[in-house]
């Protein structure tokens, strides 16, 4: 599509709204059609797309990082989020929150090698 020179008067036209609008009400930075709403909603979409897998994996690997610092007292961990993907491919189970990523020998740093998927415990 062409671009849409802006109006004079301080205005912006969105494709998806089909209206003059604000130009405080488009991101800043690149000269954008979409109003912050319209931008938001194909981030979200765009998200959503991504998949649940990898918000999974994400979350997997936050609880191993906090367990890492909080229960064994380690600052780091050699474990990714790619790391975590592995693991469940190795095991052959399906991504869910309900696992946790541990350290095989707790006297050690957590690392590919050196982690198992225990299912976790919890009380409903």
């Amino acid at each position: 599509m062409a671009p849409i020179p802006d109006s004079p008067c301080g205005l912006r036209f969105c494709r998806d709204c089909n209206e003059f609008k604000p130009i405080g009400e488009f991101p800043k930075g690149k000269r954008r059609y979409q109003c912050r709403k319209h931008v938001e909603e194909r981030c979200k979409q765009w998200r959503r797309r991504a998949g649940v897998s990898k918000n999974v994996l994400a979350k997997v690997w936050h609880a191993a990082y906090m367990d890492a610092r909080a229960v064994f007292q380690r600052k780091v961990t050699k474990l990714s989020q790619a790391d975590v993907a592995r693991l469940f491919a190795e095991d052959g189970v399906e991504p869910a929150v309900s696992f946790r990523a541990l350290p095989a020998d707790p006297n050690e740093v957590i690392s590919p090698d050196n982690a198992i998927l225990p299912q976790s415990c919890v009380a409903l």
